[in-house]
């Protein structure tokens, strides 16, 4: 079975640069993105074009931007809470800011780990340390490979 990362993040940039530092970690789970919070959840919840589980299975983590278009990441965090089976999902809160009131609201609300951005190498193999059994080491030698981005339901 497939452990995915699902990464909710609205920034090409910050997109790609996970990609690379989950890579040079040496994890090889599968990355996916929703690039906004309500494509998000219509992901999480496997509506719409997500409704395919073998296709958009439900991720083991979750990295999560709160500063989101349409819903926001706190939003998002608050209506995780009460989806009963998102509950062994790892959520990883991202933010550029990391103040201490944020930091607060995205643990109370049910995050497991907040990063600041840019996220690094260390961050992510610090993750894979502490939260085991959630990640898919690379065999040496294995060309990693990523899954295309979620297709945008509004898109022509």
């Amino acid at each position: 079975m497939e452990k995915v990362i699902l990464l909710i993040e609205d920034s090409a940039d910050d997109e790609l640069l996970f990609r690379h530092v989950v890579r040079q970690c040496g994890l090889a789970n599968p990355i996916l993105v929703a690039h906004d919070g309500d494509e998000a959840t219509a992901y999480l919840k496997g509506e719409r074009q997500f409704a395919d589980r073998e296709k958009f299975p439900l991720p083991d983590v979750l990295f999560l931007d709160l500063k989101l278009p349409k819903i926001s990441g706190f939003d998002l965090l608050l209506w995780m809470k009460t989806q009963p089976h998102l509950s062994r999902l790892l959520v990883v809160v991202l933010s550029h800011l990391g103040e201490t009131d944020e930091i607060r609201q995205a643990y109370f609300l049910g995050a497991h780990s907040f990063l600041t951005k840019p996220v690094t190498q260390a961050d992510i193999q610090n993750l894979a340390n502490h939260f085991s059994g959630r990640w898919i080491l690379a065999l040496p030698g294995q060309i990693l490979q990523t899954r295309p981005h979620l297709e945008n339901p509004q898109a022509g």
